[in-house]
């Protein structure tokens, strides 16, 4: 039920019930974060993540994303990714667009696929 009304409500969940719950059903919505007893509300909540995957060819990619966002005041709490995409989180925590920007255009394939020399 919750689902349907963050699709549909967005902002507001309630129930309203023509018969008292039983002591379960109420400890079951009030544990779920519902208030009341015969009306139960909750003020539904929302969190935007940013997503990042992998792969090296998506790096400058996922910054040029981020970029779009910002013009768009899109904002995210929750900034994950593997791999690529997880230092592309660090970049982003830092806030520092042009610093990203630039490492991206300096960046060679050269300097990631590099193996040490052997001594």
């Amino acid at each position: 039920m919750e689902a349907c009304a963050r699709f549909f409500i967005k902002e507001n969940c309630c129930f309203l019930f023509q018969s008292p719950l039983s002591e379960e059903w109420l400890r079951i919505f009030h544990k779920n974060g519902y208030q009341g007893t015969m009306q139960l509300n909750k003020k539904l909540v929302y969190h935007t993540a940013l997503v990042l995957g992998g792969g090296g060819a998506h790096g400058a990619y996922q910054i040029g994303v981020w970029q779009a966002l910002k013009e768009h005041n899109i904002r995210f709490e929750i900034i994950t990714g593997t791999s690529v995409g997880a230092l592309n989180g660090a970049l982003i925590l830092q806030g520092d667009m042009e610093k990203a920007v630039g490492l991206w255009k300096k960046l060679s394939t050269r300097q990631v696929l590099a193996l040490p020399e052997m001594a």
